[in-house]
């Protein structure tokens, strides 16, 4: 691989150099390092496959196991949700299709995106086997909560920690005396049973995801007249206190208390005044005949992508900017006797 003599640009070379052969080399191996950033679970699946697939004896089919072994690191990209092995989502007919992998690289993204629906799929499949599942939302979210949060922060909440909370749910309810009742009745009939503690706090959780949707709209709305009098009535007697915010201020020092990072937030009303009320894990409104105006969500999880772990305060004035507080007075009403049952 070392040459001396040879003339380059007309010039007799003073030491040796390279040859072709050993340049190609060096090439073929600066190429391999721009593959280093990619996912190794990636390039091992595809080496196996190259190998498998153009070995001299012909192509060999690859069983489920080594499927899994090789796409053990493909799985961990994935979505949070994929927590099985690979080949459990591998739609059938997709083994069959490896004899062309090594020579289509299409191919093996086709299969790739296969296997992700396919997750989805199950997903929702398992979702729907229960009694419980996470509601329609009725406003948009493809770009989170404008005013609050980002999409991706908000599909933390929705597809990853309301999901295993809905999970858990029917998993604990499902051919038990639980399975076919309502929410509330779950959560009442679990409260002082220890052995139904899972169910209990999976329950709870359930329902204060439901209710911190349901207080939230796209840029918020404006705090409708009889809220406001109400607010009034309790807060602004002298006349000097703006009462809404002295309100989203209450609401503000009991977040900021919340010492754990871990829980809720709420306005309720207790049948004779508003209050702030936080909540740990697993603990809601439910069975303490407090009536829940608005929520939030003060989990380290809820806020963290979008405001760092030390962004609880601005989190929580901005959601005032996305608050539903027409919820707040429907609920108000009917707890006073003055409105509809209809949710908001």
């Amino acid at each position: 691989m070392v040459v001396e003599g040879k003339k380059l640009g007309g010039r007799e070379a003073k030491g040796p150099f390279l040859s072709s052969h050993a340049w190609g080399w060096i090439t073929h191996g600066m190429f391999l390092l721009l593959l280093l950033p990619m996912p190794l679970c990636f390039c091992s699946l595809w080496t196996h496959l190259h190998a498998c697939c153009c070995c001299p004896s012909g192509p060999l089919r690859l069983s489920p196991g080594q499927v899994e072994r090789h796409a053990k690191g493909i799985v961990q990209q994935m979505r949070r949700t994929l927590r099985h092995g690979y080949h459990a989502y591998v739609p059938k007919g997709a083994l069959l299709k490896t004899d062309m992998l090594a020579s289509s690289p299409q191919l093996v993204t086709a299969v790739f995106r296969e296997t992700e629906a396919a997750a989805e799929r199950a997903d929702r499949a398992n979702d729907d086997a229960g009694f419980f599942s996470r509601p329609r939302l009725n406003y948009p979210v493809a770009s989170g909560i404008p005013a609050f949060i980002s999409r991706r922060q908000f599909d933390v909440q929705y597809n990853i920690f309301h999901h295993d909370a809905v999970e858990t749910l029917n998993r604990h309810t499902l051919g038990t005396s639980l399975e076919g009742h309502s929410l509330e009745t779950v959560i009442r009939r679990t409260s002082f049973d220890a052995t139904q503690a899972a169910a209990h706090t999976a329950a709870a959780e359930h329902f204060n995801y439901c209710f911190f949707y349901k207080s939230l709209r796209p840029w918020g709305t404006a705090v409708p007249k009889q809220l406001r009098e109400a607010f009034q009535l309790q807060y602004g007697r002298d006349g000097s206190v703006d009462v809404v915010e002295e309100v989203k201020r209450l609401l503000t020092v009991v977040v900021l208390s919340h010492q754990e990072r871990c829980g809720w937030v709420y306005l309720v009303w207790t049948g004779k005044q508003f209050d702030v009320v936080e909540f740990p894990h697993g603990a809601c409104p439910i069975g303490s005949d407090l009536i829940p105006l608005l929520a939030i969500n003060v989990h380290e999880g809820a806020y963290s992508l979008d405001y760092g772990l030390s962004g609880l305060e601005q989190y929580a004035q901005n959601y005032f900017r996305a608050c539903n507080w027409f919820l707040a007075e429907r609920y108000y009403l009917q707890a006073t006797g003055r409105g509809s049952s209809c949710d908001a």
